[in-house]
């Protein structure tokens, strides 16, 4: 048995064996070493000794910062999302380079990377307009941590910064339409044939993104089952740096994550709506242009409905607030956890009830005034 706090054991045969850390493996898993000795004094001092020559400066510590970046942006490259991959390129290309990428790679210490977040915070936009939100703070020491670890897992850089506490970002909550507002907008898309409204409709019965109603076509739902296949998200992209003209471009991509790729059943009431609708339509035209070619924008599908709300005498909320509604009308009405979190294409039940779940005033009160303690 080892000592308390030590990596020193006895062996069956008599020795004494010593194991540390020297290093990591190319998929991230802890390299380790062993020292023996015949006794746990001399044991300890040669373990001593390993810890040492382990934790010097490697010949590779000559690598600039900006190097490593790039490597690990290539190393990304094929294994996020392109939407994921674009963010990462403008962090790093837009915020860490210019103020770290000068730097050595084993020369970024918590002193220096505490100094860039402050930095960020108090001036950190583009624009010099002011300081950059905690949440994008938070983002880009995410990206910068894990350009560290690759480093030392790659290289057996040192790692400075693993306990530099990043900005605590504020949850942000999202309104839900108000029961009054709700209706006023479903009898409205329910007596106004048009494709975008269609697509709103489903939007408020199912809670699906704004890019995933975007990407939807007609032959994504199945009329014998009454299901929809959300398998598609439609992003805007900056274009690649190999093309000329516009700086961004519309990419149909996969959705969100892979619990996001779903089947969901329609209700009844609107399944027989959309047939209405579905039989003049071309099989794979996109639902909510009408057109096989044509892809709505989500930046132009946001203004309508923002336009939709204000003619309509509705408070202004986001289009990310019809999912919102959905998950807490869905609750309410008694719907499983279990089951909405999959409609959502979520990969938690917690995820559900903790962002996208709100009760309101009276619900709670409705649920204190179940209370009775006078009841043995």
């Amino acid at each position: 048995m080892s000592r308390r706090g030590e990596n020193i054991y006895r062996r069956k045969d008599g020795r004494w064996e010593g194991r540390c850390i020297c290093g990591h493996k190319e998929n991230g898993k802890a390299r380790y070493k062993s020292v023996y000795g015949p006794s746990y004094k001399e044991t300890k001092e040669k373990l001593q000794q390993l810890k040492t020559e382990a934790s010097k400066p490697t010949e590779n510590c000559h690598i600039i910062f900006s190097s490593l970046c790039l490597e690990w942006l290539l190393s990304a490259k094929n294994i996020v999302k392109p939407s994921t991959y674009a963010r990462y390129e403008l962090l790093v290309h837009k915020h860490i380079i210019p103020q770290l990428g000068s730097l050595r790679a084993d020369q970024l210490t918590a002193n220096k990377l505490s100094a860039f977040i402050n930095a960020k915070l108090n001036h950190g936009r583009l624009d010099g307009s002011g300081g950059l939100s905690a949440k994008t703070v938070c983002d880009i020491c995410i990206v910068v941590r894990s350009i560290v670890r690759m480093g030392q897992v790659r290289y057996n850089l040192p790692n400075y910064i693993s306990d530099v506490r990043l900005p605590k970002a504020p949850v942000v909550e999202v309104s839900t339409l108000a029961d009054a507002d709700l209706l006023r907008l479903e009898e409205y898309l329910f007596a106004v044939p048009a494709a975008s409204n269609l697509g709103l409709l489903i939007c408020l019965y199912t809670g699906i993104r704004l890019g995933e109603i975007c990407a939807l076509r007609w032959s994504d739902i199945d009329w014998a089952s009454g299901t929809i296949h959300v398998c598609k998200s439609v992003e805007r992209l900056p274009c690649p740096k190999t093309y000329d003209g516009n700086k961004t471009q519309l990419v149909i991509t996969t959705p969100k994550t892979t619990k996001s790729n779903r089947v969901i059943p329609l209700p009844t009431k609107l399944i027989n709506h959309l047939r209405q609708f579905a039989v003049s339509q071309p099989p794979n035209a996109f639902i909510a242009t009408g057109q096989e070619e044509k892809i709505m924008d989500p930046r132009t599908y946001e203004n309508r409905f923002s336009r939709l709300l204000q003619k309509l005498g509705i408070a202004h909320v986001k289009f990310h607030a019809m999912r919102h509604t959905f998950a807490t009308r869905s609750i309410r009405s008694g719907m499983d956890a279990k089951c909405l979190s999959e409609i959502l294409g979520h990969a938690t039940v917690a995820m559900t009830l903790n962002r996208y779940v709100h009760t309101s005033l009276d619900s709670k009160r409705r649920q204190m005034e179940r209370l009775d303690f006078s009841v043995a």
